[in-house]
C-alpha cells in the first residue's frame, strides 16, 4: 500500500484490528480457503503471502489453525505495523511460523512458485499492480467491502468479482457485518488467476 492508511471503521490500533467483524471475516477466509484447497487436491502450499497485513491477524489465524503452508509471510508498507505483527505473532506462539516483511505490495515481485496470495485489504490499496503482477495459475483469496471511504468501495459482490477476474473461481460470497460505526457487506473471492 502506498502512503495509504488502513481506513477500516475499526480504530487504527491492534485492538481495532481484532474487532469481531474483522476476526470473523478472516476466519471465514481461512475456512473457505482450506476447504477449497483440499477439494482441489492441494495438500500443502510453499508459502502464503498476506498483502496489506496490518497487524498480522490473518497470518496468525492461518498459523494457529494449522494451515498447510511451509511459510506464511505478512507484508505491509508500514514498519510500525510490521513490528506489532511480529510482537503479536510471538505472543500468540506463532513467532517461528509467521515471517514479516516491510514493502509496498504494488511493487511486489512474486518469486515463490505456487504461493497463495491473500489480500483482505483490497479496498485500502489505491492501485492494482499487486493484482496484475500475480503469476497466472496462482491461488488467490481476496476480500473487500462496501460502505467505506477507502481507495475502493464495491456496492455488490458482482462488482467485486468483476474487478478481480479469475480464470477459475472456487468460491464467492458475502457476509453482512457491523464494525464499530456502520453496517457493511464484506465480499470474498477465492480461485486461480
Amino acid at each position: 500500500m502506498r502512503s495509504q492508511e488502513i481506513t477500516e471503521s475499526s480504530q487504527l490500533t491492534v485492538r481495532g484490528s481484532m474487532t469481531p467483524d474483522l476476526v470473523l471475516s478472516k476466519l471465514w477466509l481461512w475456512d473457505q480457503l482450506s476447504s477449497n484447497l483440499q477439494r482441489s487436491g492441494v495438500c500443502e502450499v510453499p508459502a502464503v503471502l498476506v498483502l496489506g497485513s496490518w497487524t498480522g491477524t490473518m497470518g496468525i489465524i492461518l498459523a494457529s489453525q494449522g494451515f498447510p503452508a511451509r511459510r506464511i509471510i505478512n507484508i505491509d508498507h508500514d514498519p510500525h505495523w510490521i513490528a506489532h505483527s511480529q510482537q503479536l505473532a510471538h505472543r500468540m506462539g506463532c513467532g517461528s511460523m509467521v515471517e514479516h516483511c516491510v514493502g509496498d505490495v504494488n511493487d511486489l515481485e512474486y518469486h515463490i512458485p505456487g504461493a497463495v496470495i491473500i489480500n483482505t485489504s483490497t479496498h485500502d490499496i489505491d492501485q492494482r499492480d499487486w493484482f496484475d503482477r500475480i503469476p497466472s495459475g496462482s491461488v488467490v483469496a481476496l476480500q473487500g467491502r462496501n460502505a467505506t471511504e477507502s481507495a475502493h468501495s464495491w456496492d455488490s459482490l458482482r462488482h467485486f468479482v468483476y474487478d478481480f477476474p479469475l480464470r477459475e473461481t472456487w468460491y464467492r460470497g458475502q457476509l453482512n457485518l457491523c464494525d464499530p460505526s456502520t453496517e457493511y457487506r464484506r465480499y470474498m473471492l477465492i480461485g486461480r488467476v
